[in-house]
């Protein structure tokens, strides 16, 4: 019988696998890559996007009239769209990333430079920002450049037969167009430029230095116009027709002018040795000194890169000889002079790519953004605060085109999460694949269903309940069998707050592996229902919860007593507060000092946190000498407290008498304990909590226990540290004219000191003897 469910899945499951093959073949042929309308095209540009969350991919499959940027998330597994820009057949760029949004500046078929405007709050929105007709009759590297983070445009044609198009300079600064004419331009006393270049090195120089244009004048005086514009939106203009210095000087003059003028005077430049091995250096203002560029570790065959107004990029090699050596960078900030290493986002880049006049860093000021771009190769970002970096290629991105908005990485390769987005298009051979794989998956799936819903709801008893150890009292079976094993009802009892509890719980039980009455077994019970649940090995513990309901607890290693505050004295012991640092962290621990015993600052000591609750774990040379499997946690009986009248860092003093349940013994012990006021309202006698001892001591009290018991006298303590807040006693006492000695931890609130009577049980034979009354109580 337990065949047929099986075989009746298989008899579904042959017409199931035929058309899963049918499926999955009419699915892959969307991935042939000779395939009409797949649209796969190499990709020419890549740039990552708002803070390396998405990518914007050039694909060279782009139409003569026209660029198509496809956008994708960051790692390709999401396409957003395509952006379709006016373009020229060339297709170059100028980028710029300016208030969280990346630029991409282009040249239509009709030579009007437009700058397309990438949001970074929308997946695949853009518009052009040029409010103006702006012409560029050449390349637009002629006309456009990217400077410190700004695009700079001007004319590149001033020919004056043409009155349509008068000479002009345009920005894009903080994602804003600017465009000023030069036509009637006043610091140039009205005269017609008649040729607009760019000035010798000026757009590619560090330091103070401010871009500017040659201007040559109808007259053909020269004078100079800055690229960028001054608060009122004009170029600062230095005209001196009459001058009689050399066009060098008059050119260095206008510099002047301009750095004055943008409030950059007084800035060094940084620049590269052209002798081997090309370190960067610092040249002063006024070009008396010089040095090598600070940077953390040196940097050879050095490229420089501008960034931002106060920023640029140092990039190079680990080794003098390049060949020897890796890439690394830093951002370097000439005004602070502070640099930060961004060598993660160069580490796929070769001494080769470096010098590729296509690469390109961008990075503005106070974002922690860092990108690069290199021309039909690789893009990179980086994050200066988190250390995070991504690079990707272009034949990368070309993987993303197929099926991009399935996720697909590799063109040729079909996805599942692609095949997902096939099956959800849904059509009749989809429809009936999923009628026929849908009745035998669920005729098998059903068992895993039940039993996987009947685990999440043991999951969630073990999460509600306190775990505890319970006796079978009795255990009958239901009659009911499940796989051929019977369901038992047992019967458990255990302590529940200091009272017995019955539960009954059920289970299947293997004959093979059958509990017994009288086992103890280890259960899980929520007293809101008052149900219980039995643990197995392969349950969690819940970690709030021990095996008595107490918290989990955490040792602190390593921790140092900085100082100790008297607070207190109570008998003939002191209360102390002890001010412990440990991971950084400044703890109060109040505790209780014995007489004749010392805490003792930058002593060795542990900790134990408890919930919120840091206490006092071990103490002197007690740390290293005793291993932590030594202590283990017993159940025990609350038999009475007393509030004692003190009170510290917020925890009060209780003394408390508890019965440690061994085996078939109870075995009393009295304890101090500093406790919060909300554990002191709770406390009830007769309640269960665990109990922290040390194995060997408490089998040698037990042992000592069935002994003869009587009165000594100390004749001598010492101590060894503390095992908790309890100090390790070794003491020598004396009955009869023999001398016993006693190993074991003592209530500081009573102490021991020579001349002290104390009750003990004793062995006349090992002349061993544990304390059993103090001479206080």
């Amino acid at each position: 019988m337990k065949k047929l469910p099986l075989l009746f899945s298989l008899v579904f499951f042959i017409p199931a696998i035929v058309l899963s093959f049918a499926i999955w073949s009419e699915f892959s042929k969307i991935y042939d890559p000779s395939a009409v309308g797949n649209g796969i095209s190499d990709v020419t540009q890549v740039w990552y996007a708002d803070d390396g969350t998405k990518v914007l991919t050039v694909l060279d499959g782009s139409s003569n009239d026209g660029m198509t940027v496809a956008i994708y998330n960051g790692d390709g597994t999401r396409y957003y769209g395509d952006a379709n820009l006016d373009s020229d057949t060339f297709r170059n760029t100028v980028v710029a990333y300016q208030q969280g949004k990346t630029i991409i500046t282009v040249k239509d078929m009709q030579d009007h430079i437009l700058a397309y405007q990438f949001n970074p709050d929308s997946d695949a929105t853009y518009s052009n920002i040029v409010n103006k007709p702006v012409l560029s009759s050449g390349f637009l590297s002629s006309s456009t450049v990217n400077w410190r983070g700004r695009i700079l445009i001007a004319s590149d044609d001033t020919d004056s037969a043409d009155s349509s198009s008068p000479p002009f300079i345009a920005t894009i600064h903080d994602a804003k167009f600017h465009y000023v004419s030069l036509e009637r331009l006043a610091g140039l006393e009205g005269k017609r430029i008649k040729q607009l270049r760019q000035a010798s090195s000026t757009f590619d120089t560090t330091g103070a230095t401010v871009p500017m244009y040659e201007a040559t004048l109808a007259d053909d005086t020269t004078g100079y116009i800055s690229a960028i514009l001054q608060a009122n939106g004009t170029p600062a203009v230095y005209y001196k027709p009459n001058s009689d210095q050399t066009s060098f000087d008059v050119e260095d003059a206008a510099q002047l002018y301009f750095q004055k003028q943008f409030g950059r005077s007084g800035r060094a430049t940084i620049a590269v040795d052209s002798n081997y091995p090309k370190q960067a250096y610092v040249q002063s203002a006024n070009g008396q000194t010089q040095k090598v560029l600070p940077l953390p570790k040196p940097l050879y065959a050095a490229h420089l890169f501008l960034l931002n107004d106060d920023e640029i990029l140092v990039a190079g090699s680990t080794a003098k000889d390049p060949a020897q050596g890796k890439a690394i960078a830093y951002v370097y900030n000439e005004v602070s002079g502070q640099s930060t290493d961004v060598s993660a986002l160069v580490r796929n880049l070769t001494m080769d790519d470096l010098q590729n006049p296509n690469l390109k860093f961008y990075k503005e000021s106070g974002s922690a953004a860092v990108y690069y771009s290199d021309l039909n190769h690789s893009a990179g970002w980086l994050n200066t605060e988190t250390g995070q970096s991504k690079q990707l290629t272009t034949a990368d991105a070309k993987s993303w085109q197929l099926n991009g908005h399935t996720g697909a990485t590799n063109s040729q390769t079909p996805t599942l999460r692609g095949f997902w987005e096939y099956i959800r298009q849904g059509g009749p051979l989809v429809i009936n694949w999923v009628l026929w794989l849908f009745i035998p998956f669920l005729t098998l799936a059903t068992p895993f269903i039940i039993f996987t819903i009947a685990s999440r709801a043991h999951k969630r008893a073990l999460k509600r309940g306190i775990v505890y150890d319970a006796i079978i009292l009795r255990m009958k079976e239901t009659g009911t069998r499940i796989n051929e094993q019977p369901l038992v009802r047992f019967t458990l009892q255990f302590q529940h707050e200091g009272q017995q509890r019955e539960v009954d719980v059920t289970k299947v039980v293997s004959y093979l592996n059958a509990p017994s009455v009288g086992d103890t077994v280890m259960i899980s019970y929520d007293p809101k229902r008052h149900k219980a649940v039995f643990l197995t090995e392969q349950d969690d513990i819940p970690a709030n919860h021990t095996a008595n309901g107490g918290a989990e607890p955490e040792i602190i290693q390593q921790a140092t007593l900085q100082r100790i505050e008297r607070h207190a004295t109570i008998g003939r012991a002191d209360v102390l507060i002890l001010h412990v640092e440990a991971d950084g962290q400044l703890h109060r621990i109040p505790v209780v000092q014995a007489p004749h015993f010392t805490y003792e600052p930058y002593s060795p000591l542990t900790l134990i946190r408890v919930g919120s609750i840091v206490r006092l774990y071990r103490y002197g040379s007690s740390v290293s000498s005793t291993n932590d499997q030594d202590q283990i946690t017993l159940d025990a009986s609350l038999v009475n407290y007393e509030r004692m009248n003190v009170h510290a860092a917020d925890r009060a003093l209780v003394l408390m008498n508890v019965s440690i349940h061994a085996g078939d013994r109870n075995v009393p012990r009295v304890n101090s304990l500093f406790v919060p006021d909300e554990t002191l309202n709770s406390m009830r006698n007769g309640m269960r909590i665990p109990v922290s001892v040390n194995r060997h001591e408490f089998a040698r009290e037990l042992r000592l226990l069935k002994g003869k018991q009587g009165s000594m006298v100390v004749q001598r303590v010492s101590y060894n540290g503390t095992i908790g807040e309890r100090p390790l006693a070794s003491i020598i006492a004396e009955r009869d004219g023999q001398q016993y000695r006693i190993e074991q931890s003592i209530e500081p609130l009573y102490g021991v000191k020579p001349g002290d009577e104390l009750w003990v049980s004793y062995d006349e034979q090992t002349r061993e003897a544990t304390i059993v009354q103090y001479a206080s109580t």
